[in-house]
């Protein structure tokens, strides 16, 4: 494992919308639990903006079950800091990781677990020479998420398990009729 060199980001993502999806490298597709092992904060080689470079690796199925072959494998994700659309991702990242959105503190990420789907892409590129190059199959890490999500309500309770109002100890109170009498 790599040495460590913490960092901080002057980027105060909180009224920035969370958006989940970006690419990496293979790793099998479906719902993980991953592990941040490597953050580092450089440019981008194509464009020279802002990025976090991010490796994730797989330590369990998405319900902590064991994750069999795929343990342990990898997948990379860049996430650009600038206003290009890339600081959702970064913050779906940050709450994913339970870190600050004041500023963006690399040691509140390294050796976070979180949730993440994984898919797939083909991509053919185009060499120096002009001529297409071997397809490469991307892994996309998206839907990052805490491990300890709320349960999404999914319909509302039957009849049968709703709860019974509490018993009143007291009789309700007399009201007046509408000429003003009492009644009880």
């Amino acid at each position: 494992m790599s040495e460590f060199t913490d960092f901080e980001v002057q980027l105060d993502l909180t009224d920035v919308n969370p958006w989940a999806g970006d690419s990496g490298t293979p790793a099998p597709a479906g719902d993980w639990q991953m592990k941040i092992t490597n953050v580092e904060h450089k440019p981008s080689k194509s464009s020279n903006r802002p990025m976090l470079a991010v490796t994730f690796e797989i330590v369990a199925g998405a319900d902590g079950s064991d994750a069999g072959e795929a343990t342990g494998l990898k997948a990379y994700t860049n996430y650009v800091l600038d206003n290009s659309g890339g600081q959702g991702r970064v913050k779906q990242l940050m709450i994913a990781c339970g870190a600050s959105l004041d500023k963006i503190r690399g040691s509140e990420l390294l050796g976070q677990t979180i949730k993440a789907t994984v898919t797939h892409a083909s991509v053919q590129g185009v060499g120096a020479d002009g001529n297409p190059l071997p397809p490469k199959t991307f892994a996309n890490v998206m839907n990052e998420q805490p491990l300890e999500m709320a349960p999404a309500a999914t319909t509302a309770p039957a009849a049968s398990s709703a709860k019974t109002p509490p018993i009143m100890n007291k009789a309700p109170a007399a009201t007046k009729t509408p000429n003003g009498a009492r009644r009880a």
